[in-house]
């Protein structure tokens, strides 16, 4: 079951932001997450939180505020209830005060097992985010430690993976894992800093966060580097890269569409060393298709390397913007890939056509467009896969 792909915006500023720039941060995130969302704030010298399943929508529209961390968040099992407690951010309160805290990333239960601390016990019906807000609690209350030297402890005792945000009354820290395994960055200028899982809609400099360092802001907008790990073993999850970014987001200086571009090439290029027979039989007698979204980048360079002409003739309709992959069952994500796709039959029938998606997770997506494109009665298929 794969739900480690989450989504986070927060936001410091000089003056007080209405919820409606929260809320676009979290809508421009949304393809990280569509399962539940939350939304905190600092309101009366108070961290208040609103959480929902489903969409993000603007739930406090005459609300404002200096500080704001929000979450979008893939969970494929239990129900609303048990969402919305697992919803983040995760509000909790320790010796140190109050804080919420946000999380994009995965922490097995074997990290868990292995932590040995007298006193502190696992629930294993929570979250890994939830265990993670107790391990912080306790760390709290039963040491005279500091916020610096709980997460400290945090990325001495737990490898990964995890972008950590955590709003506290001081300001806010932000915390990334010894690999990077999971993106966060942010934006600054003279009166605001945007933090962020991606960049692909902000503009300004967007500076990652780096492997196993943990940024304090302050309240009137000064970073501080409070921590870094003096050996990082940086392990960047390729399948950011391959599916999960916008095509248009930089992660640790690597652009997703670059990314995609240049495997595609790879790729052409190993067809061509390796099956230079199936490759000439294309010439001048296939066309190729990328798979929206993903896959085009991929499927345009291919054709580039090959010299094989590239036609569009798979597009995803324009009212359907889900992911399939990370649904629950095959029902519906065989559901989801009919409702996904729409084909230019004309462009179909009697080619040979050669399609390319960025990934073949369970093969839901493969099955059901051969199925698919054999109802337009071409020569031949063949499936190229970008990783």
């Amino acid at each position: 079951m794969i739900n480690t792909e989450c989504g986070i915006f927060g936001l410091i500023s000089k003056d007080v932001i209405s919820s409606n720039i929260c809320v676009k941060g979290l809508m421009d995130l949304q393809h990280r997450g569509r399962e539940s969302f939350g939304i905190s704030y600092i309101k009366n010298d108070k961290i208040q939180c609103v959480k929902h399943t489903n969409e993000v929508f603007n739930v406090l529209q005459d609300i404002s505020s200096n500080r704001w961390l929000g979450h979008v968040r893939y969970s494929t099992s239990g129900n609303k209830d048990e969402k919305l407690k697992k919803t983040q951010p995760i509000i909790s309160c320790n010796r140190l005060g109050e804080y919420a805290l946000a999380h994009n990333g995965n922490i097995p239960d074997n990290v868990w097992i292995n932590i040995k601390f007298d006193g502190f016990e696992i629930d294993k019906s929570n979250s890994d985010t939830q265990i993670l807000t107790s391990f912080i609690d306790y760390l709290s209350n039963n040491n005279s430690l500091k916020w610096k030297d709980i997460l400290e402890l945090v990325l001495l005792n737990i490898p990964g993976s995890y972008s950590l945000t955590l709003l506290t009354h001081d300001g806010v820290y932000m915390c990334r894992d010894r690999y990077a395994l999971r993106p966060l960055g942010y934006i600054k200028d003279n009166n605001n800093i945007i933090i962020s899982s991606e960049n692909w809609a902000l503009d300004g400099e967007f500076i990652d966060v780096n492997a196993g360092q943990i940024l304090f802001i302050d309240n009137i907008l000064n970073i501080t580097e409070i921590y870094k790990l003096s050996e990082n073993k940086i392990k960047h999850c390729v399948f950011e890269y391959i599916y999960f970014l916008r095509g248009n987001s930089t992660a640790d200086g690597i652009n997703a569409n670059i990314f995609r571009k240049t495997l595609g090439n790879v790729i052409a290029s190993q067809i061509n060393k390796k099956t230079p027979e199936l490759a000439n039989s294309w010439k001048n007698n296939a066309i190729i298709c990328g798979i929206p979204t993903s896959g085009i980048y991929f499927g345009r360079a291919i054709a580039e390397t090959l010299d094989l002409s590239y036609q569009q003739f798979i597009t995803k309709r324009p009212d359907y913007p889900y992911r399939t992959f990370i649904l629950k069952n095959t029902t519906d994500r065989l559901e989801a890939c009919k409702k996904k796709f729409q084909a230019e039959p004309d462009l179909i029938k009697n080619k040979i056509i050669i399609l390319v998606d960025d990934s073949i997770v369970r093969g839901t997506t493969l099955k059901y467009l051969i199925k698919f494109m054999g109802l337009y009665e071409p020569k031949e298929i063949h499936f190229i896969s970008g990783s």
